[in-house]
């Protein structure tokens, strides 16, 4: 039987946020199980990965989705659910890099700085990503910390927490979210 070891990993890949004093909208669950789902390779683990999203990269992932992916041409008429999935889909088999360069693309025809032939397009992209992901009040404000202790409060009553990562401190966070305010703040 092999035994688990936890052995504590020196972080070096968090920094104090410098993001510190903005606020953080709630984290959105998962739609749906992405991974090697075949009988022939049991799951081993569940990894969920929170990831930080911007109004363009979320354009270009709907875009693609809607275009390339799902073949909608009503972005109106598509349900959030279904957005939402697709969104989460791609990110899970491209990741969120493949985006950037797409994004900025979006960024830039929404400012109106293409040949305008895609405004009523970019429109519509951009209504959609506002209804699918609306902006929301924030759950909570980082409120400092050091690169290897990151602070927030919630905005709701004013609980601070932290840990000893910014995945550690996102999650007593979300525990005390759940815990004292029914999953809503």
């Amino acid at each position: 039987m092999t035994e688990l070891i936890d052995t504590p990993v020196e972080e070096t890949a968090y920094y104090a946020p410098d993001w510190a004093g903005e606020a953080l909208p709630a984290p959105l669950p998962p739609t749906t199980l992405h991974g090697e789902l075949e009988p022939a390779w049991p799951i081993r683990a569940i990894v969920t990965v929170r990831m930080g999203l911007s109004r363009d990269t979320l354009a270009a992932l709907i875009e693609h989705a809607a275009v390339e992916v799902v073949g909608i041409e009503d972005l109106d008429a598509w349900p959030v659910e279904d957005i939402r999935a697709s969104v989460q889909h791609l990110l899970a088999v491209d990741g969120q890099f493949e985006y950037e360069k797409a994004s900025e693309h979006m960024a830039a025809e929404r400012r109106g700085e293409g040949d305008g032939s895609l405004t009523d397009h970019i429109a519509q992209v951009y209504r959609t990503v506002d209804r699918a992901y609306p902006e929301t009040a924030p759950v909570a404000t980082a409120v400092g910390g050091t690169p290897h202790r990151s602070q927030f409060a919630c905005q709701a009553c004013g609980w601070t927490g932290g840990g000893d990562s910014l995945e550690t401190a996102g999650g007593s966070v979300l525990d005390h979210v759940q815990r004292e305010h029914g999953g809503r703040a």
